[in-house]
């Protein structure tokens, strides 16, 4: 899946604001394991931003995609989860699209 790394940004605020959240069966680990492709994202994104003070290349930086190895979330497994909007808004790239 490729996420903007403001995007990636966005998803890794969410899941670090559900840290001490009590999660139960397999879908802890998925987090988990979303979360921690993450945290290397975020890694690469930091040394690229490493003495850049250009605002239009950080801006630049902050638009480049990376392709990430994470399952998508599904509605059933957030249903339980205290969410509010803002916070789904953020999830929404890897949530997975339902029928419509």
């Amino acid at each position: 899946m490729k996420l903007t790394n403001n995007q990636i940004f966005a998803v890794n605020g969410v899941l670090s604001e559900l840290v001490n959240e009590k999660l139960t069966g397999s879908f802890k680990f998925k987090l988990f394991k979303t979360k921690a492709e993450l945290e290397r994202a975020i890694e690469i994104v930091q040394k690229a931003l490493e003495g850049v003070v250009d605002e239009e290349e950080v801006a630049e930086i902050a638009e480049q995609t990376q392709d990430l190895n994470i399952e998508l979330l599904t509605e059933e497994e957030l249903t339980p989860l205290p969410l509010s909007m803002a916070q789904l808004v953020a999830l929404q790239d890897i949530i997975e699209k339902g029928e419509q």
